[in-house]
């Protein structure tokens, strides 16, 4: 009786014992698998910041690439605009069988519908006073390309402006297109009362965008 006592206390502390350990087992490996869920995790939100730094990045090199294109874009659109309209007027120049008024009326239909870019526009009204200024724009008036390339720019330049502000540089530009004009057509001479009184009046404009 004391033997088979013994023996099933034996029994029961054996199992005791493997539930213990079945226990231990279980907390270890869930111990183990938050472990390796919080790893994961991690890992996963570090390749979901990867993948948008690389997104961004990828994003921001676009936006250089397209604003470079567009500035190309506008780099070659500017230089073909240059070189139809001085085309156009070359072509005017020398076409032989039409008068001066003839030549005079065509360039200044090309300048009416020119479109100047901001920068193009600063260039011609610089261009037309420092021709001012430096007395050459009557100089050559039997030159029709030198001329008409005048009439061009400075016809572009009062279009643009057309007394909407007032501006100076708009005054100064229809004062230099008046004597261009009838000067290369031959209805007014260089030193005529018009055209002095034309070139005070630029000498007034003049002072007044300085």
């Amino acid at each position: 009786m004391v033997k088979q006592g013994f023996t099933l206390f034996i029994i029961i502390t054996a199992v005791a014992i493997l539930s213990a350990c079945s226990n231990t087992n279980n907390e270890a490996n869930v111990g183990a698998s938050v472990e390796v869920e919080a790893t994961l995790e991690v890992e996963a939100s570090m390749e979901v910041e990867a993948s948008l730094d690389v997104e961004a990045t990828l994003e921001a090199e676009a936006s250089v690439e397209v604003e470079s294109d567009v500035e190309v874009v506008e780099a070659a659109n500017e230089t073909e605009s240059v070189l139809a309209w001085e085309d156009q007027v070359n072509s005017i120049a020398t076409t032989s069988g039409l008068s001066e008024t003839e030549k005079y009326d065509q360039v200044m239909g090309i300048a009416m519908d020119y479109k100047p870019s901001e920068s193009e526009l600063k260039e011609f009204e610089n261009y037309i006073i420092s021709e001012f200024q430096n007395e050459k724009y009557l100089s050559d008036i039997k030159n029709s390309t030198y001329m008409l390339g005048n009439i061009f720019k400075s016809g572009v330049v009062e279009h643009v402006y057309d007394d909407a502000e007032n501006r100076p540089i708009d005054s100064f530009a229809f004062d230099f297109l008046q004597n261009s004009k009838y000067t290369y057509r031959g209805a007014d001479k260089v030193d005529s009362p018009d055209v002095i009184a034309n070139e005070d009046q630029m000498m007034k404009s003049l002072s007044e965008i300085e």
